[in-house]
């Protein structure tokens, strides 16, 4: 065999052994490479996984969408997908004063101690989205990931000026140390998806 000749063959050898070994490293979907996906260095374990096709990666949009507080939704009549990243800013407050000119003064908090039935009120500002009405609420998620409480579902129509309010979530028992997550979920096709989150820090 020349020398070119053999050259070639061992290059094909090398490429051939490389995409073994690549698909062979977190395993096959369908005959494909799965990919694995990490988001703020957590790993998503969604149903359907992102996978190499044809020398590009596809990632499940529902599921890095929502990892990042963001809201898919399908019209199966144009098979199209839309996602939609509402602007959402929360925060814990003591205390909110309206002041003559109608702007609000509040007084901001991170850190409670542990105890029982505590009284937490959340500010939260929402920018601009479609205009139309819309159902919200706040949940209140346990260190181990367990919903413990959940705000009154209240609603108001969205305008290109957003929506400024706060909401009172009574009763929370934090009986033990750790974060306590608090999620602003807006309802989207009938279902509430979480939009924004604050962890609250127990001690």
């Amino acid at each position: 065999m020349k020398k070119k000749g053999l050259i070639l063959v061992v290059l094909m050898v090398l490429l051939s052994s490389t995409v073994v070994f690549a698909a062979s490293v977190n395993g096959t979907f369908a005959g494909l490479p799965i990919v694995n996906v990490k988001v703020n260095n957590e790993t998503l374990k969604p149903s359907v996984p992102g996978i190499v096709l044809q020398g590009s990666t596809m990632l499940p949009a529902r599921a890095v969408a929502e990892s990042l507080n963001a809201v898919v939704s399908w019209d199966q009549t144009t098979m199209t997908a839309s996602i939609e990243k509402p602007d959402v800013t929360m925060c814990f407050v003591d205390s909110i004063e309206e002041m003559d000119d109608e702007s609000w003064v509040i007084s901001p908090f991170g850190i409670l101690d542990v105890g029982q039935d505590q009284d937490v009120t959340v500010y939260y500002e929402v920018g601009p989205m479609k205009e139309k009405l819309y159902e919200y609420r706040i949940i209140v998620k346990a260190p181990n990931g367990d919903i413990i409480k959940s705000s009154e579902t209240d609603s108001y129509e969205i305008t290109a000026y957003g929506m400024v309010g706060y909401l009172t979530i009574d009763d929370i028992d934090f009986t033990k140390a750790g974060n306590y997550k608090f999620e602003f979920q807006i309802k989207y096709d009938n279902a509430f998806k979480s939009v924004e989150s604050k962890l609250l820090v127990i001690e």
